[in-house]
């Protein structure tokens, strides 16, 4: 499980770097039964963290983008966690908390990997 836990998290950070010009600060996967846990630290760009410092209202500018964008890589996401564990996925939830910069996802399985 170690390889597959690594191989996500690798794809996760090309993924946000591809996507957002710049990776996050750091990825933690974890695997446990039929659960994918991510915990993404260090999501925000400058220009959001510089948006959110000066209004707190500006948290809904930034939000649906990064809901919609999000949900455009999801698919990826997807794929490689299926790919990577030879299960479906079956759910996906996300949130973010932006007073840590973090983003914590968990995607559900079909089955338990083994």
């Amino acid at each position: 499980m170690p390889d597959m836990a690594q191989n996500i998290r690798d794809f996760v950070i090309g993924r946000y770097r591809s996507v957002y010009g710049k990776g996050p600060k750091d990825v933690y996967v974890r695997i446990f039964k039929n659960m994918v846990i991510l915990r993404v630290q260090g999501i925000l760009t400058p220009m959001e963290r510089y948006a959110l410092a000066q209004e707190q209202n500006c948290i809904e500018l930034v939000k649906p983008l990064r809901q919609k964008v999000f949900s455009l890589m999801q698919p990826d996401i997807i794929f490689k966690i299926e790919e990577t564990t030879g299960t479906k996925v079956i759910q996906v939830c996300s949130e973010i908390l932006w007073e840590r910069d973090e983003q914590y996802c968990m995607i559900v399985l079909n089955q338990d990997i083994r």
